[in-house]
């Protein structure tokens, strides 16, 4: 039973791998975040978009100026960088900013974004301009607003990220055994 499902496994990763163009699998951007983008560019690291955990997408590598209230209550601007779906950028504003309180606990209000699709060419200072999204009203927003915010484009990128990782994850057990 066990073969079987394993096989069943490899085979629908296998068609999900032909679906995916090559450069998804070795798209490679710097990730921070920070308070500010000197602070960030010093201590950015690159991420691998179709396996690091804090991969928000893997198509394109993306640079964002924030606007965010931090646990506090106090108003700051923020940077941050990493892979992103940048089809859509309100959606990718949106991921940045779940992304931004789950890893520091800061309410993302309004969000201006570059993409680019360079390995690790997401070397960008965006400023907050009069066009940037808001994201979270300034007396914040509930996780279920946010989820029902997020458009279904991205869901579809953050779910296909999840499928990769298990099954990379299923092929390295299968290889190094239990």
């Amino acid at each position: 039973m066990l073969f079987v499902c394993l096989f069943v496994c490899l085979f629908c990763f296998a068609l999900f791998c032909f679906s995916l163009p090559t450069a998804v699998w070795t798209k490679q951007c710097y990730s921070c975040t920070e308070r500010d983008a000197t602070t960030c560019r010093a201590n950015q690291k690159s991420q691998s978009c179709a396996t690091d955990p804090d991969s928000l997408g893997l198509t394109d590598c993306a640079s964002a100026a924030t606007k965010y209230q931090d646990m506090a209550g106090n108003v700051q601007e923020g940077f941050i960088r990493g892979c992103l779906d940048c089809s859509d950028i309100k959606a990718g504003c949106y991921a940045f900013g779940g992304a931004l309180k789950e890893r520091k606990n800061w309410t993302l209000q309004q969000c201006d974004i570059e993409c680019c699709q360079g390995v690790n060419c997401n070397t960008q200072t965006p400023t907050l301009s009069k066009a940037a999204f808001t994201v979270f009203a300034p007396t914040g927003t509930s996780l279920v607003m946010f989820l029902m915010l997020f458009t279904e484009d991205a869901l579809i990128v953050q779910t296909k990220r999840r499928l990769v990782r298990l099954l990379v994850a299923l092929l390295k057990h299968v290889k190094d055994g239990p």
